[in-house]
């Protein structure tokens, strides 16, 4: 006896519920569509505001100090500046 129910109402219960499940998984899926189609029709711009304490540096970064980039760590475009930058001065 499981909660007051027996064994074959608990499987009967879970088998149910698993055919419901299935049976709106093509909902949910059509659903999905549409929202992924509604949120991609449009452009997402984002625009930083360059508050003046964004880019503030009082120290050099600890790469920075053993000869390494002078850029933040996943500041990529400013590593590929300073890499073509110094392949071009070799």
């Amino acid at each position: 006896m499981m909660s007051g129910h027996s064994m074959e109402h608990a499987i009967a219960e879970t088998d149910k519920w698993k055919k419901i499940s299935f049976a709106f998984l093509p909902f949910v899926g059509l659903y999905m569509g549409f929202v992924f189609v509604r949120h991609n029709s449009h452009h997402h711009e984002y625009e930083q505001v360059s508050y003046p304490f964004i880019k503030k540096r009082d120290k050099e970064m600890p790469w920075a100090l053993k000869g390494g980039s002078k850029c933040d760590l996943f500041d990529y475009k400013c590593a590929a500046k300073e890499r073509a930058a110094k392949a071009e001065a070799e």
